[in-house]
């Protein structure tokens, strides 16, 4: 049921910049379904002017079928839809301003239950202005189900990124919720050398957070941080956005 007939879908219009500027910008935002909702693109457009962006990853965009358009103005888009209905999809989506190399979705094997519906995750490969490739995994995790099957679906993805050895950012909400899912994620991304994004307490009280575990992250290597903040959206969603900078090494 609702299961998507297509696992990977782009926006009509195409990036024009081959690679990522030395410096760029990412933003990380579980929208909640928010992105019909008509103030989504003007919201997008003016947190961008105030932060600027070459990657936005989003989670739980909500999109119409029969309308597909830019939903920020100039960033073209490719997403990987874990639902579909009559008419519309939601899933998991990235927008860049830059050309992508690679774009591959991966869908959970397991399922969320209710209505039962699988997970989306998203994975994409830009260049940077060093001639190297960054991969970019955008991901929402699997949610309402046993920590032994968040566990199964976690370590299957982290084992697929462990083949590539280049810079990589692995972001979203990863409804890492208690203290198993928290560990087990922490293990994983040390095993992917990654970093975690790291933010002053006032920033980092702003992460959404379930049971006093915050479960938006950002995680990276090969790349050096430069500046790393949470966002004021108000009430638009229930999570707040997550920005970082970096600079290629």
């Amino acid at each position: 049921m609702f299961v998507p007939k297509t696992s990977l879908f782009h926006s009509h219009n195409l990036a024009k910049k081959e690679h990522l500027p030395k410096m760029f910008g990412l933003f990380c935002w579980n929208v909640y379904k928010q992105t019909l909702n008509k103030k989504f693109e003007p919201l997008m457009v003016k947190l961008l002017q105030e932060n600027p962006a070459d990657l936005i990853l989003l989670q739980e965009v909500k999109i119409n079928k029969d309308k597909q358009h830019y939903l920020i103005p100039n960033y073209p888009y490719v997403c990987a839809p874990n639902l579909e209905t009559k008419k519309n999809y939601y899933g998991v989506l990235n927008a860049s301003d830059v050309k992508i190399t690679e774009a591959n979705a991966i869908l959970s094997k397991i399922k969320e239950p209710f209505f039962k519906t699988h997970k989306s995750t998203l994975v994409n490969l830009y260049k940077l202005d060093n001639q190297k490739t960054l991969l970019v995994v955008n991901i929402h995790a699997i949610n309402f189900r046993t920590n032994n099957h968040y566990s199964k679906e976690l370590h299957e993805l982290f084992d697929l990124l462990l083949e590539y050895k280049g810079p990589m950012i692995v972001a979203g909400d990863f409804n890492n919720w208690n203290r198993s899912r928290t560990i087990l994620l922490q293990r994983l991304v040390v095993n992917l050398k990654l970093r975690a994004v790291a933010l002053d307490i006032f920033h980092q009280k702003r992460i959404k957070s379930v049971f006093g575990y915050s479960i938006d992250n950002i995680f990276y290597r090969g790349l050096h941080l430069i500046e790393a903040k949470t966002i004021n959206t108000g009430r638009f969603s229930d999570h707040t956005p997550l920005y970082a900078k970096f600079t290629s090494k």
